[in-house]
């Protein structure tokens, strides 16, 4: 069985309400399920992500049915969010509090 606290998030642009009930992600639009995918796009021989080739992987994603990307550090750049937005997809940060109870 999954747990799932009960939380209450807000969208800043769209002032849409994301909030568990059970286990159950719901929306402003209904229930949401998560179909996603972590991204983090570095060319090979790099150690820094590049979006060059954004606009290709969205069209993958949306052909895999992906809504939702985790990146692993924020994107600042407000055209790329921007486009994955356009995409119909939700990219999602994650933050890792270290706690001594994990130790």
């Amino acid at each position: 069985m999954l747990a799932v606290p009960r939380c209450v998030l807000l969208s800043s642009e769209s002032g849409s309400r994301v909030w568990t009930e059970g286990a159950q992600l719901q929306t402003s639009e209904g229930s949401y399920f998560i179909k996603g995918v972590c991204y983090h796009p570095v060319p090979v021989g790099q150690d820094k992500r590049s979006f060059e080739n954004l606009t290709q992987d969205l069209a993958l994603m949306q052909e895999m049915g992906v809504n939702t990307i985790r990146v692993y550090e924020p994107i600042a750049s407000k055209s790329v969010l921007d486009e994955i937005s356009q995409a119909g997809t939700v990219c999602n940060h994650w933050f890792w509090i270290q706690s001594k109870r994990c130790l």
